[in-house]
């Protein structure tokens, strides 16, 4: 057993649906756990003008990032484009999301 599997092994308590720690989402026909994330922001730019935003993010399991069809992903009722991975080098990925 490589290093990388030990750690996906070790994160499967941490990707667990049925112990509240994550979440599913649906790509396709496939489920994937993860974490989401969805911070609001408030931006100023100056003293007259503000920028609200949200930057909806996706947590997975790397070996879990080959279900992912056609860089979809369905969260909480919510259809999301994957538009960037960011790999965290420690079997996670990362998903940076726009609302479809």
């Amino acid at each position: 057993m490589t290093l990388r599997d030990t750690i996906s092994d070790d994160l499967m308590t941490f990707y667990d649906t049925s112990s509240g720690f994550a979440e599913v989402a649906t790509s396709g026909s496939n489920e994937i756990a993860g974490h989401f994330f969805n911070d609001f922001e408030s931006n100023d730019l100056s003293d007259y003008a503000e920028v609200d935003d949200s930057d909806p993010l996706f947590r997975i399991r790397e070996s879990d990032l080959t279900n992912i069809v056609n860089n979809e992903l369905t969260i909480r009722s919510v259809n999301y484009e994957v538009i960037q991975q960011q790999p965290n080098n420690e079997g996670e990925v990362i998903l940076k999301l726009h609302e479809a």
